[in-house]
């Protein structure tokens, strides 16, 4: 998805960065300040081994959560103008339905 909606060419993918837990950056979004509740500045969890991150990535996108060690690299980034959401955690990339 990334490739298919990312505006800049100095768009890079790393792995091998993961930490344990992601901050949850101090955004105004619904995505993470909604019905729900405010999660604004906690801290999500990711699989150490797994996770990928972001860079580079255009203006169009808002980083939801960031790399504990490395602030530009994201772990969840929205895409403003179309409001596609990207999580880095491949737990969430490998998701499959199942039919009960």
């Amino acid at each position: 998805m990334l490739n298919a909606i990312s505006t800049s060419v100095g768009t890079v993918v790393s792995s091998g960065v993961s930490t344990p837990t992601n901050a949850i950056k101090q955004v105004d979004d619904p995505l993470i300040n909604g019905p729900f509740g405010d999660i604004r500045g906690l801290a999500a969890g990711s699989d150490v081994n797994n996770s990928l991150y972001v860079k580079g990535y255009s203006s169009d996108y808002l980083p939801i959560a960031v790399n504990n060690k490395d602030a530009a690299l994201a772990w969840m980034l929205k895409h403003q103008p179309l409001g596609y959401t990207l999580a880095m955690e491949v737990g969430f990339q490998e998701m499959q339905l199942i039919k009960i």
